[in-house]
C-alpha cells in the first residue's frame, strides 16, 4: 500500500510539475500532454540516474579489486569490504532506476482521466510541484558540486602520472 502510494503520488507530483512550468493549453490542443505522456517525458532522468549509478559501481567494484590485493593489510581489506557493500547498493539503485524508467516509457499511451481531473486539489498539487521543484534544483546543484569536485581529483591524479 505505501510503495502504491508513493508511486502514485510521484506520478501526480510530475504530472502537476509539467503543467506547472507551462501555461495550460486550451482543452484538445495539440500541446496538451496527458500524465503518461509528462511522465514518458520524464524517464530520461531514471534513466541517467541508472547510468550513473551503474557507473559509480564498477568504478567501486575496480577500486576494491585493488584494495584486495593488498592481502596482508588488514584497513585495505576492510575499505574492499565496505566498498563493495556500497557498490552493491549503487547497482541495486541504478537497476531499481533503469525500471522505473521502462515503466515511465509505459505510460506514454496512458489516456487522461477529465473526471479525475476534477477533483484534483490544484493548490495541495501547486504546493507540492513547487516542493519539487525546489528539491529539484537543490539535487541539481548537488550533483554539479560533486562534479566539480570529481573533476579537481581526476586533475590531481593526472599531475601525478
Amino acid at each position: 500500500m505505501k510503495r502504491t502510494t508513493l508511486v502514485l503520488g510521484l506520478v501526480v507530483a510530475f504530472c502537476t510539475t509539467a503543467r506547472a512550468e507551462k501555461p495550460s493549453p486550451a482543452k484538445g490542443s495539440a500541446h496538451e500532454m496527458t500524465c503518461g505522456q509528462m511522465m514518458a517525458a520524464k524517464a530520461a532522468l531514471p534513466k541517467k540516474l541508472a547510468e550513473l549509478m551503474m557507473e559509480v559501481t564498477e568504478g567501486l567494484e575496480a577500486h576494491a579489486k585493488v584494495m584486495m590485493t593488498a592481502k596482508k593489510d588488514a584497513i585495505a581489506r576492510a575499505e574492499a569490504k565496505a566498498l563493495l557493500k556500497i557498490a552493491r547498493a549503487q547497482k541495486a539503485l541504478g537497476q531499481k532506476a533503469a525500471k522505473l524508467a521502462a515503466d515511465m516509457e509505459a505510460l506514454k499511451d496512458l489516456p487522461s482521466s477529465p473526471e479525475a481531473e476534477k477533483t484534483v486539489d490544484m493548490t495541495k498539487m501547486s504546493e507540492m510541484a513547487e516542493k519539487q521543484l525546489r528539491l529539484q534544483r537543490e539535487f541539481g546543484k548537488m550533483l554539479l558540486d560533486d562534479a566539480q569536485q570529481a573533476e579537481k581529483m581526476l586533475k590531481m591524479h593526472k599531475s601525478k602520472k
